[in-house]
């Protein structure tokens, strides 16, 4: 579940008392809506009857509009960039997905 990688991810800026602070309000956050929302958000319920196959295909579809948009923008450096990174993302998002 979410709250678990939150308690466990390490934040680390370099500044100990920082960090410190950060991590124990997250926890803080975590426990105080645990307790508090009536109806939490169910990760394994919501992706229950979805597959992996059917989200990969979901973001190859979101990826292809948005390359479509981004040939409309004029700055040809901007562009290309645009492009890249949205490629990008989208491959490391088929890359989580295939764990």
């Amino acid at each position: 579940m979410a709250a678990d990688f939150v308690h466990e991810f390490d934040i680390m800026t370099g500044k100990d008392q920082e960090d410190q602070r950060a991590h124990s309000f997250l926890s803080e956050m975590l426990n105080y809506t645990q307790k508090n929302c009536d109806f939490p958000f169910k990760e394994d319920e919501f992706f229950n009857d979805v597959t992996k196959r059917d989200i990969k295909l979901q973001i190859e579809k979101y990826i292809a509009n948005i390359t479509q948009i981004m040939d409309c923008v004029e700055c040809e450096k901007c562009r290309v960039h645009g492009t890249l990174q949205i490629y990008g993302l989208g491959k490391l998002k088929s890359l989580f997905m295939e764990q």
